[in-house]
């Protein structure tokens, strides 16, 4: 049986537990290291299979993205800020998602994740540390 396989498994016998759910998930992506901290972001990586999206209700990959990204789809990066936890729970407030190579391609510098709030930059030092990461990263993708 598939890791996707019995993850879908499992997150069936959480019986819609949006709590439970989001545990989970988070549970996951924490013990295979796709979430690292940098600054006040919370990033995670977005893996064929995950459970991603408000209420954790969509697939990686999902159409329209499945038509683009084939049978095995490029890594997602999801962007949190963890200012918002206790509001918004897991990781804190979504602001944001990429695909692994648009993040890998970004120059040095830091990262405007919102252009309409000026405290969702990323400071160049967070990011080089998290493209660092998501380099590594890029061989298990």
């Amino acid at each position: 049986m598939s890791d996707a396989t019995t993850r879908n498994l499992e997150r069936r016998a959480l019986s819609g537990r949006l709590e439970d759910l989001e545990r989970y998930e988070l549970t996951v992506a924490r013990t295979r290291g796709d979430i690292m901290n940098a600054g006040r972001w919370a990033v995670r990586i977005v893996r064929a299979g995950d459970r991603y999206g408000r209420d954790y209700c969509l697939t990686h990959p999902t159409p329209p993205l499945s038509r683009y990204l084939g049978p095995d789809p490029t890594p997602l990066v999801e962007w949190h800020d963890t200012k918002y936890v206790g509001k918004f729970g897991g990781l804190g407030q979504f602001v944001s998602r990429y695909t692994l190579p648009t993040m890998l391609a970004h120059g040095p510098h830091g990262l405007c994740l919102h252009g309409g709030v000026a405290e969702w930059r990323v400071s160049p030092g967070d990011f080089a540390r998290v493209r660092a990461w998501l380099g590594s990263e890029k061989g298990d993708a």
